[in-house]
């Protein structure tokens, strides 16, 4: 497990533990370690790529993450059900199709995972899986579209 990230998720949880605001409800679920062995789901059905180290260490520190930052962290039970969610998947296309240069518009489903969102806030996180050796995440909000590295880069971000 990679003690950078434990040591980032720890953070985000004292930060949102902190908050003193009645909307927000942080809620951790406990991990599903059976899950982790198979792979993390994609957003192509009964495709799974291999856990790297940051996302393994994420999915081996929790389930289910709700508020974890302006979405909810599915677990991957969930995330293996979004390819089967009509109107999730008609949300992810209408982000695809409507904005022009979107980094999500550039690569296959089978490259892509929802890490989390917020039906609400217009809020949306996924994992971009390429070639290297940990997936970069893509972080939008309303009209803005944040890139990261990896997953440290982007807990770091949100934890400053």
């Amino acid at each position: 497990m990679s003690k950078k990230t434990i040591d980032l998720l720890d953070k985000l949880r004292r930060i949102n533990e902190e908050e003193d605001d009645e909307y927000f409800d942080q809620c951790v679920s406990p991990p599903d370690l059976a899950l982790i062995e198979k792979g993390i789901p994609t957003l192509e059905q009964g495709i799974f790529v291999p856990a790297s180290g940051m996302i393994r260490a994420r999915f081996e520190y929790a389930g289910r993450w709700e508020d974890a930052f302006l979405d909810h962290w599915l677990s991957l039970k969930e995330m293996a059900r979004v390819p089967s969610r009509k109107k999730t998947m008609q949300r992810i296309h209408q982000r695809i199709e409507d904005w022009e240069g979107a980094v999500i518009g550039d690569v296959k489903l089978s490259e892509l995972s929802l890490f989390g969102f917020d039906g609400t806030e217009q809020t949306e996180t996924y994992l971009v899986w390429s070639d290297k050796k940990e997936p970069s995440v893509v972080y939008y909000h309303d009209q803005h579209e944040n890139k990261f590295p990896n997953l440290n880069a982007y807990l770091k971000y949100i934890t400053t």
